[in-house]
């Protein structure tokens, strides 16, 4: 049985994946902070209630969190502090998440057997107590996503306070910068 519901759970996962992936393809638009903005705001009494279940909910799928951020500050300029702790509670939910469920989805024992040398060699670097260093340097950095090196952490077995620490170290710095500068970016732009 809970095999069964293990094998539901990927194959749900994996479908609001893949619809995801084909919105973003055929409607690209609709993951700009432009959008996210407007959608948010047809909420009018709701807007902090939609924003705080989107951020929740946008690491679940992938998405990544810079749009929900510049949305948050250009919505609620009054508001900053509250748009970086919602952002920092979604960025660290969807971390913990991701390392917990990257083993539960099954796809560890596939990336073992398909790349047994890279598996062995981000191992050591990621085992190894300086370990948060490399993950606070990937979490700052916003060209990548952060949400593979949770699920590669999680895969394997990093451990999780080096994770935690270094994706919250890495995320606040960003998030801050996104949260106080990119409202004010935003404001010269438009």
């Amino acid at each position: 049985m809970l095999n069964y519901i293990k094998k539901s759970a990927v194959i749900i996962w994996i479908l609001f994946l893949v619809f995801f992936l084909t919105l973003y393809v055929i409607q690209p638009s609709i993951f700009t902070t432009d959008f996210l903005v407007e959608f948010i705001s047809k909420f009018k009494n709701e807007m902090m209630i939609v924003y705080i279940i989107l951020s929740l909910i946008r690491g679940f799928f992938l998405i990544p969190s810079t749009p929900f951020v510049l949305s948050g500050a250009i919505l609620f300029p009054d508001k900053l502090l509250w748009v970086l702790l919602i952002s920092m509670c979604g960025i660290m939910l969807s971390a913990t998440s991701l390392y917990f469920f990257s083993d539960i989805l099954g796809f560890s024992n596939y990336f073992k057997k398909k790349f047994p040398n890279k598996i062995s060699h981000w191992k050591k670097k990621l085992r190894h107590p300086k370990s948060i260093y490399y993950v606070i340097l990937w979490s700052f950095f916003p060209f990548v996503p952060t949400d593979l090196m949770c699920y590669a952490s999680g895969l394997i077995k990093m451990p999780f306070k080096n994770l935690f620490i270094g994706v919250f170290i890495g995320e606040i710095i960003l998030v801050s910068i996104y949260t106080y500068f990119g409202n004010s970016l935003w404001g010269l732009i438009f």
